[in-house]
């Protein structure tokens, strides 16, 4: 079976409110081996995040207290007003 392609990751590609600054060494966690990258957030906090993570759309912002992150939601909430 063959190996899939290495996923590439762009400096200054977005995923959300995080903008790729560098990738890091590939860390071990739960026996598998994860990318991982050094990212900025819009409010200027800088954060370590997975690929995986960042691919499936489960990180968005810095953390708890971005304020990025309730504008967020409140964009999904007001889905159907």
């Amino acid at each position: 079976m063959a190996r899939p392609q290495k996923i590439e990751v762009n400096q200054g590609e977005k995923f959300g409110h995080l903008t790729v600054l560098q990738e890091q060494p590939q860390e071990v966690r739960w026996g598998q081996s994860y990318r991982i990258f050094m990212l900025r957030c819009d409010c200027d906090n800088v954060v370590t995040k997975t690929l995986h993570d960042l691919r499936i759309n489960k990180i968005r912002s810095c953390g708890y207290k971005c304020p990025f992150r309730f504008a967020d939601r409140q964009k999904r909430s007001n889905k159907y007003a």
